[in-house]
């Protein structure tokens, strides 16, 4: 589960915390336009299939209170109206989307967010509730007549109905939920209660890091990583027990939630940490790397063992559980403004990371982090490494 946050204004997103922004799209601005172009932003460049629409909302149903968090069982557009193309029906009638005028949205994810919402805010009312959208801001006066959706719903917002309404379209099993924090009600007073409520909202806002990191436990991507890698006695000699982790390659989808995981899990652990290139060590490094590289965006740089690059050549030689080798580089690979990320297969000793680090530190760049699928128990290579200023991210134990 990779959970994206769309958060329509500066104002609403002005504490969220740092270690949130790689998977935050906030300051688009209010409205459809502005909430699809930040969720398109999650989907296509942030790599997220969980996406959350964290703001503020009017109420609209009398047992709906300033205060309230509702969680968006249905959304639909309050505003759009084709009536008569296409047979239309009238306001809020979308084909292929909201004929019925009320999308519903996926009843896993809305439980999920019922229940860690009231765990976070045991003060608050958290309910569910039908979400109505357009791009007007609504200031209903004494006596205004709700229209067909809006009689349906219980809150109103600028954007809901649009991003579901995108993701659906998009046909890659993008989910959508919706939280909003009730700020007025809707009527002629509502723009003076929205100004008044923000410094409240500011201060929920503040645990949204802990909604995203309850709602991660529930994903499977490990249990499915687990489940592939096999073990062998003996081998590459003897006394040495082998960790075959083949079978996560021989899957894409397992490969693609291994580093879509490892990527966020990355950012979590290193919020603001910049990478400009990632080093994969010989061999199942390169493999590896190579797709953390197109996940994290930046380009690849292969460390191979001796002999295997031409050109002007850096080393350094390390030791692992059974053998001793050597680590090379081509120097014109790194330039001394880069931030490297090394990445391996599994972390055992650290013998031949902490090698890599030293070749990539001998061309001149910096390297403080490693990324790794696992690190073998006993083994103590993550220590090693924390003593050489290097901190390392991995999914799992073996």
């Amino acid at each position: 589960m990779r959970i994206g946050f769309v958060v329509p204004t500066d104002l609403e997103s002005k504490v969220i915390p740092p270690m949130n922004k790689h998977v935050t799209c906030a300051g688009y601005g209010a409205g459809k336009v502005c909430a699809c172009s930040a969720a398109a932003d999650l989907i296509f460049r942030k790599n997220c299939d969980t996406i959350l629409i964290w703001g503020l909302a009017g109420g609209l149903a009398k047992d709906v209170n300033v205060n309230d968090i509702v969680v968006g069982s249905k959304v639909a557009y309050r505003d759009y109206n084709i009536y008569p193309l296409c047979g239309s029906t009238g306001l809020g009638w979308v084909k292929d989307f909201t004929e019925d005028l009320f999308f519903e949205l996926d009843p896993k994810l809305r439980a999920l967010l019922l229940r860690e919402l009231r765990k976070l805010f045991p003060d608050r009312n958290v309910r569910e509730g039908v979400i109505c959208s357009g791009d007007q801001f609504v200031e209903l006066k004494p006596g205004d007549p709700l229209n067909r959706v809006e009689q349906g719903s219980d809150a109103v917002d600028m954007e809901s109905a649009a991003v579901v309404h995108f993701c659906h379209n998009l046909d890659r099993n993008v989910k959508v939920g919706v939280i909003r924090v009730i700020s007025d009600n809707a009527d002629h007073n509502a723009n003076i209660d929205f100004s008044a409520f923000l410094d409240t909202f500011a201060e929920m806002s503040g645990k949204m890091f802990q909604l995203r990191s309850a709602l991660q436990e529930e994903d499977e991507t490990e249990k499915r990583l687990l489940s592939v890698i096999r073990d062998y006695q003996d081998f590459p000699v003897k006394g040495v027990l082998f960790k075959d982790i083949w079978g996560i390659f021989y899957d894409p989808a397992i490969l693609q939630a291994a580093c879509y995981k490892v990527y966020d899990l990355f950012h979590l652990q290193n919020p603001g940490a910049e990478i400009t290139k990632i080093a994969g060590v010989e061999s199942r490094g390169f493999i590896f790397g190579f797709e953390i590289a197109k996940t994290f965006g930046v380009p690849f740089v292969p460390l191979r063992k001796k002999g295997k690059l031409p050109g002007e050549i850096v080393s350094d030689t390390y030791t692992t559980e059974y053998s001793q080798s050597c680590l090379e580089a081509q120097k014109a690979a790194f330039s001394p403004d880069d931030k490297v990320l090394l990445v391996d297969d599994i972390i055992a000793t650290g013998g031949s990371l902490l090698a890599a680090r030293n070749v990539i530190a001998k061309c001149g760049a910096e390297c403080t982090h490693c990324l790794a699928l696992g690190q073998i128990k006993g083994l103590d290579g993550t220590n090693l490494l924390k003593e050489h200023g290097i901190s390392a991210t991995y999914l799992f134990v073996l």
